[in-house]
């Protein structure tokens, strides 16, 4: 949405408000609100009595769905865009909302209140996206709000790995990004910002975790990457290795072994249809010879996981490593000394909470740079 001109800023203090043929809902009842705290010298900002003000007379559950979200979100931009700094009036409203809803978790004993008490936190999730907050510390402190009271942040990251669709037919929430692209640029910023104030989410068994590595608890607790490796989405799974996102952590949820065991299971399931041979070894020529043509959604997703990974250890099982992924070279030959220097380069750059902005800091070529950002092997 465009900023507001000085004739339409002027016009929202002396109370005309947007002209938006009938006023929404929320529109009605925001602007005597602002108007009134205007009066008290309080300006266009708008505060938690504010929000409280608007919704009290709300059903709990209007905010449910997206059509009220983006309606409230609507409601709200127009009052952002007159302040002469609409990134921080957009981070002040944040700072608002999150008051607003601490205020009731604390009064009903430390247990969140969901519904609009929850969901206020995801129409300002739209507005700081959209109004591009620079505040780090405002945005970490949304994300360990939502953090804390759902368990995960699915929400706001199946939506990227899976597209808004499938995630609302998976978790009934419906997001509010149209596409898988838009999630990601979403999920995106968010990170940026954890970054910037090193952020680590606490989980109840094991250490805190990055944004990135968080399980997502609606996919039965699997990592970001290993549903990405899932839905063979190599956008997602690029954007996630490229934040620093492990592909090897061993265990049933591990997106290396899921992609192993994806191409052996294809392998597999070739192999056993070919014509039966008279060869009396069960590894004969023709083994080796009939061709598979391995999905390349699936190839394309192991070759990106391939390029962040260090030491490749595999255990000796037929149900993950296929011989024909071997023969056919989908594993490749030992990994060359470049390689070890881009894994030593990222390793390093994530450990120092600077990836993936931090390869353009180094003052190297763009091809090595592309490199180093796993674009090409």
């Amino acid at each position: 949405m465009s900023r507001k001109t000085m004739a339409e800023a002027r016009g929202i203090v002396l109370g005309w408000g947007p002209k938006m043929g009938e006023d929404a809902p929320f529109l009605q009842r925001l602007w005597p609100a602002v108007l009134a705290s205007a009066g008290e010298g309080n300006g266009l900002s708008i505060g938690a009595p504010i929000l409280e003000t608007l919704l009290s007379s709300c059903a709990r559950d209007c905010l449910n769905s997206r059509k009220r979200r983006d309606e409230l979100s609507a409601a709200l931009t127009p009052v952002i865009e007159a302040s002469d700094d609409s990134a921080e009036a957009a981070a002040a409203l944040a700072r608002a909302a999150l008051e607003y809803h601490d205020n009731h978790f604390h009064s009903n004993g430390g247990v969140c209140k969901l519904g609009k008490f929850h969901n206020i936190l995801y129409v300002v999730v739209s507005v700081v996206v959209e109004q591009g907050v620079q505040d780090s510390d405002t945005v970490t402190q949304l994300l360990q709000t939502l953090h804390r009271c759902e368990g995960g942040l699915d929400r706001l990251v199946a939506p990227a790995l899976l597209g808004p669709k499938v995630s609302h037919l998976l978790s009934s929430w419906r997001s509010d990004t149209d596409s898988a692209e838009e999630a990601r640029h979403r999920l995106q910023f968010f990170v940026d910002h954890a970054r910037a104030t090193r952020l680590l989410l606490p989980q109840p068994k094991g250490q805190a975790t990055r944004v990135l590595d968080t399980p997502l608890v609606t996919l039965h607790g699997a990592p970001p990457l290993y549903v990405a490796v899932q839905a063979e989405d190599e956008d997602a799974v690029l954007l996630l290795l490229q934040n620093g996102a492990k592909p090897a952590i061993g265990g049933e949820l591990c997106p290396f072994l899921l992609a192993l065991r994806r191409l052996s299971s294809y392998a597999r399931a070739t192999m056993g249809q070919r014509e039966p041979c008279l060869c009396t070894t069960t590894l004969c020529p023709c083994f080796y010879e009939h061709p598979i043509d391995f999905p390349l959604e699936t190839v394309g997703v192991f070759k990106l996981i391939l390029r962040a990974m260090g030491l490749r250890r595999i255990v000796h099982d037929p149900e993950i490593l296929h011989p024909r992924l071997i023969t056919d070279g989908l594993l490749g030959g030992p990994p060359s000394l470049r390689h070890w220097a881009r894994f030593s380069i990222r390793n390093r750059l994530l450990k120092n909470w600077s990836l993936p902005h931090g390869t353009r800091m180094l003052g190297l070529p763009e091809s090595v740079v592309r490199y180093l950002d796993l674009y090409c092997d």
